[in-house]
């Protein structure tokens, strides 16, 4: 017997340096657990912008 696991999220990861664009990136993975056996994906972008300043 199989059971259906959905997918939830992992903890954000630390932003990423300020980019040429002045924005920075943090990202997620659908991995705490991760689907199995026909579980849902997880929903929500895996990736977050935001602006920031010291860009290059």
């Amino acid at each position: 017997n199989f059971v259906a696991t959905d997918g939830r999220w992992s903890s954000w990861s630390s932003y990423s340096s300020c980019g040429p664009d002045c924005k920075h990136h943090r990202r997620r993975t659908c991995s705490n657990p991760p689907p199995t056996n026909g579980g849902r994906l997880c929903s929500g972008k895996d990736t977050m912008t935001a602006n920031c300043t010291g860009g290059l």
